[in-house]
């Protein structure tokens, strides 16, 4: 059972690559989130953003902002 919170946030989109392993094309993709500062959102959280799933990154707090960085899961939410 997972638990669900909707926050708002500024989402940026910051890199994409392909990578060839084994002979499949593989395509990573990195975002920033931008929201007010939570108990909510830690390092296992898992962000669903256009119905894509990213995995957390890195997040760092200050001055009432939280910045985290999310890398893309390959699944995505119906």
């Amino acid at each position: 059972h997972a638990e669900v919170a909707k926050l708002w946030a500024k989402v940026l989109f910051l890199r994409g690559t392909e990578a060839i392993s084994a002979g499949d094309v593989w395509l990573t993709r990195a975002i920033t989130v931008t929201m007010r500062d939570n108990k909510v959102v830690t390092e296992r959280c898992r962000i669903v953003w256009k119905k894509k799933v990213y995995k957390v990154e890195s997040l760092n707090a200050t001055g009432g902002l939280m910045v985290v960085t999310a890398s893309y899961m390959d699944e995505e939410i119906g």
